[in-house]
């Protein structure tokens, strides 16, 4: 048998990838979205999450602070959880990627499918609870070698920066401030203004803050590939190198290099080899660390204190340092560049390796055995040091940070499947047997009080004052169980049936195995005879889908289940000497913890217009409800403990997607297309911890609301003014004219 292309195949007959294989887009039952790689390499970011914004409904990319190299938070369908991860299972090539979206060459990306749905997602269970996002790389085409050069140089500029007041306005400002708040001198700054904005206020001295701490940054990207193929081999290779300077002023770059090879060969006709390898390194910006994740102290200048600066107060001094607190008697706030000269290196550098064998059973049509390997390596060396001309460094004489982070795993994965077809009957059947297993080990070394700033981090055996160290290994082992049977009838009436059966290392014995089903159904009411007697021109393909399934979310930290112990001091003997000891901490080991558990229903329709799909457009309508939540509650101390992790309480999430893409022109050398994306999605709380009595208790203190949204923000409603004529009546609120109502 033969198969060949032709240039008018309907858009129901592209493959499509569905998780472990592939298949038609007209089989397709589960809610899935497909983004090609030219609609990716389209968009000039270095991030790849920025590349995904607004492609698909349903799915949410946000950028914390747009720093240099940043990961972006991906959100599909809603929060599913209060305290568990949000981020969806990453699938590159087959193979679970341990790693973040930044790490992979976005120049290299044949498509992306992202699965949203139970049914579609549930053949990856334990994990998929927040979706999927499967991650096809480039391979090469039949014929000559192909050398291709992409590229592209740009500049960034901030944009709807906040105007910052001139000085007549500060002073407008201040004096009515005074004035308001009953100060009698309140129309004479010299009398309140700090003692370092004197100066300036009687020379007429102002500074834009936000004007100079922005500036115009170089954004580039460079990729080379060499691809090709023949009938036997498959080959594509490429080298890319990203670089995205700060539009801050001061703050620090990002730096990516990637190297990508991706190699398959036939073995005669029933066998298939291949092996894919990414070696990925990046510098220089990405998430903050150290200090900013302890103590809010951040090495690169920080933008907010920035907004909260005096124009009258100066940004250096005579000599042209950055001052420390450029409004000296208001020491509340620092300088954005209050830790300027402290020197933060941060390098990462990740090796994914992962290879397959194929056979197609001779001497039984249909069947085939493949099996998966893959092994990741990813090391982060990070190190702060803050000299004595910043803030931090005046403070302590010098103060280092090195923190060293190592993740390394492996993925074995054994699949086979069965495909036969007869008369108008289609079926596929997959079973899958899958084994992981993460290790994960950090290290952090403090150190302050150096003689000299020469050697920044490097011999923190020299410091003279605090030292700590901290160190931390984790492992944690998957195995699961997979089946799953697509049956058609004719290509009109469609049927999945899954089922995986998932167990973790991270829970208590007894809970730690979950079984997942899943089924979805397809109907293509537009092969019916009934549809076409319609007659129905405008609409070329109508499917409607309906799924119900379950996923999983695994708690992120191991060892949750166990009692940790802590080392505590114990006068031993009569003379009142310390011994060293350990006891348990106050967080006490739940071995009956279980597995977050998300049950989906979706409904979704297909609506394909014009002659060969010219608009076509997905509906989905989805609920789910996600029980079991994992979460830290508190409490009584008389236990011995003051908190503990259990499973309590219910999350549910409801929503509605729109996607139309339309090719509204296309011709021989030109193509004009658009996408349309609509998606609205409501999250509540339906329970958490509950009284004696039974009743729903509220948890104030992290603003979780039974019956409101997994975020919120409370604050007073304000409806007003107090009015002077209503000073008796703001009284009894301890208010006075003027304060907000």
């Amino acid at each position: 048998m033969s198969v060949g292309l032709q240039d008018e195949g309907k858009v129901v007959d592209e493959v499509g990838v569905g998780g472990c294989g592939t298949q038609r887009k007209g089989d397709l039952t589960g809610g899935i979205a497909t983004i090609s790689g030219d609609d990716i390499n389209g968009i000039p970011a270095v991030s790849l999450a920025q590349r995904l914004q607004g492609q698909v409904a349903g799915m949410n990319i946000t950028l914390d602070n747009a720093r240099p190299g940043e990961d972006g938070a991906i959100l599909i369908r809603g929060k599913k959880t209060l305290t568990g991860s949000t981020e969806p299972l990453i699938i590159l090539d087959g193979i679970p990627f341990a790693g973040t979206m930044a790490e992979i060459d976005q120049n290299s990306i044949e498509n992306i499918s992202i699965l949203k749905d139970a049914s579609s997602a549930s053949i990856y269970g334990a994990r998929a609870t927040n979706g999927v996002i499967l991650i096809t790389s480039k391979k090469g085409a039949i014929g000559k070698p192909t050398v291709r050069y992409n590229g592209y140089i740009g500049i960034q500029e901030a944009q709807r920066l906040p105007k910052m007041m001139k000085g007549d306005e500060y002073l407008r400002f201040i004096k009515e401030y005074r004035r308001d708040s009953g100060d009698k001198n309140w129309d004479n700054p010299e009398e309140y203004f700090q003692q370092a904005l004197q100066e300036n206020y009687k020379n007429g001295i102002t500074h834009d803050w936000v004007d100079y701490m922005f500036e115009s940054a170089v954004q580039m990207e460079h990729q080379l590939s060499v691809s090709g193929a023949t009938e036997a081999t498959n080959y594509y290779l490429s080298f890319s190198y990203s670089d995205q300077e700060s539009i801050l002023k001061e703050a620090q770059g990002y730096k990516k290099y990637t190297v990508t090879a991706n190699l398959s060969q036939n073995i005669g006709n029933y066998i298939k080899v291949g092996a894919s390898i990414q070696l990925t390194e990046r510098a220089g910006a990405g998430r903050e660390f150290g200090e900013a994740a302890v103590n809010n102290v951040n090495v690169d200048p920080n933008f907010a204190y920035g907004l909260r600066m005096s124009p009258f107060a100066s940004i250096k001094d005579a000599e042209g340092k950055y001052l420390h607190y450029p409004m000296r008697g208001e020491t509340m706030y620092t300088s954005p560049y209050a830790q300027y000269g402290a020197t933060k290196d941060d390098k990462s550098r990740a090796a994914y390796l992962s290879g397959f064998a194929q056979i197609d059973v001779p001497w039984i049509k249909g069947l085939s055995y493949r099996a998966n390997m893959g092994y990741s390596y990813r090391q982060r060396d990070r190190g702060i040091y803050y000299p004595r001309e910043s803030l931090t460094g005046s403070q302590t004489g010098g103060k280092a940070i090195v923190q060293a982070n190592e993740n390394h795993g492996w993925t074995w994965e054994n699949g086979v499947t069965y495909t036969n077809s007869w008369d108008k009957h289609n079926l596929n059947v997959t079973g899958l047997y899958s084994a992981e297993k993460r290790y994960f080990q950090s290290s952090r070394i403090d150190a302050q009080d150096f003689l000299s700033d020469a050697n920044k981090y490097h011999n923190l055996y020299l410091a003279k004052g605090l030292k700590s160290l901290e160190s931390n290994k984790e492992t944690s082992q998957l195995l699961a169980y997979m089946l799953r049977v697509n049956y058609s009838y004719a290509s009109r009436y469609l049927l999945t049936l899954t089922g995986r059966r998932d167990g973790s290392s991270v829970y208590g014995d007894g809970n730690k195995w979950q079984f997942f089903p899943s089924i979805a159904g397809g109907w293509v009411i537009s092969e019916e005879a009934f549809f076409k007697n319609l007659n129905l021109k405008a609409v070329d393909y109508l499917k409607l889908r309906l799924s119900y399934g379950s996923n999983g979310n695994i708690y992120s930290t191991p060892y949750k289940s166990f009692t940790k112990l802590t080392d505590q001091d114990y006068i031993f003997g009569n003379d009142n000497q310390l011994a060293g000891g350990l006891v348990s901490g106050f967080t006490y080991g739940n071995p009956n913890l279980k597995w977050e558990k998300t049950n989906t229903v979706n409904l979704g329709f297909d609506i394909y217009l014009l002659e060969n799909a010219r608009i076509r457009t997905a509906i989905d309508l989805y609920k789910s409800s996600t029980k079991n939540l994992l979460m830290t509650r508190t409490v009584p101390v008389m236990n011995g403990y003051a908190s503990l992790d259990d499973n309590v309480g219910e999350v549910q999430n409801k929503g509605i997607e729109f996607n139309i893409n339309s090719d509204n022109i296309v011709g021989k050398d030109f193509k004009w297309s658009t996408t349309l994306v609509l998606a609205g999605n409501w999250d509540k709380i339906v329970e958490l911890q509950r009284d004696a009595q039974g009743n729903k208790l509220d948890d104030i203190s992290n603003s979780w609301i039974i019956g409101g949204p997994t975020n919120a923000y409370f604050d007073y409603k304000v409806i007003g003014v107090w009015q002077t004529h209503e000073a008796e009546e703001a009284a009894k609120y301890k208010a006075v004219p003027g304060d907000a109502k």
